[in-house]
């Protein structure tokens, strides 16, 4: 696919209490490196999910033109998930395995495509991720948090999409892995669309998206032509705001 995209038509998301969460929302991400901003509470999760097609917004759609890999703010592996489960690899090894035993069912080898070398490829992706004391067949309850986030994102590297959608990467990642993960951000070959607060991790992106009340403003030339943005936004509204007290100070005194 030569250009893979995500699109946001009238997309609007509504509360299970009747809240409209945001409404109307149209934007088209394309393969530069873009972060998703805003405030807390305003729906940024909600809405990287309905990128990634976790989540159905209550008006609109989302177009995805390639495939998306989400990774999730919370890594929370369920009781009997295995590593290569926990990377999103599961079916691919479960089905190589199968066939290395002997198995010749079609619907494997569809699975396996030419990724022959992918249990390699994980223990590699692992031992870079500072985890070589583990195999893909290991129990991921035996994971601590920051390992689990580790694991997740050996997946979305080796996940092959067109886009990854990744919502707050940096959480439980000790100073190494979080030096790990901008190295990775930056090789990043395909679509990318960070959720994050972490401003060393949003020095590696070309475009800002803005999420507020208001809906989404894109804003090109990476955070600090962002921050840069803004503060020349403060400044224009803090000498609106003193003209309109002069002005009304002025209408009294006559």
């Amino acid at each position: 696919m030569p250009h893979p995209s995500l699109a946001l038509e009238g997309v609007t998301q509504v509360l299970a209490d009747g809240r409209i969460l945001f409404s109307d929302l149209d934007e088209r991400f394309d393969q530069r490196p873009t972060a998703l901003v805003g405030r807390n509470g305003v729906g940024k999760s909600v809405l990287a999910a309905i990128l990634a097609g976790r989540i159905a917004p209550t008006a609109g759609r989302c177009v995805r033109d390639g495939r998306v890999h989400y990774l999730p703010q919370q890594v929370v592996p369920s009781p009997t998930a295995s590593i290569g489960e926990l990377a999103g690899l599961g079916a691919p090894l479960a089905a190589l395995a199968r066939i290395e035993s002997g198995g010749c069912d079609p619907e494997d080898f569809e699975r396996v495509g030419e990724r022959w070398n992918l249990r390699h490829e994980l223990q590699e992706a692992l031992r870079a991720e500072g985890l070589a004391g583990f195999v893909p067949e290991t129990p991921a309850t035996r994971l601590s948090g920051g390992e689990a986030m580790r694991v997740a994102l050996a997946g979305a590297w080796l996940s092959d999409a067109d886009f990854l959608v990744l919502d707050e990467p940096g959480n439980h990642l000790d100073r190494d892995a979080r030096a790990r993960l901008r190295t990775r951000l930056r090789a990043w070959p395909r679509g990318l669309l960070l959720v994050s607060h972490d401003r060393t991790l949003l020095g590696e992106v070309e475009r800002i998206v803005e999420l507020s009340v208001d809906g989404l403003a894109s804003h090109g030339g990476g955070y600090a032509a962002y921050l840069d943005s803004r503060r020349r936004q403060a400044d224009a509204a803090q000498r609106q705001l003193a003209h309109a007290r002069a002005e009304r100070a002025r209408q009294r005194q006559e």
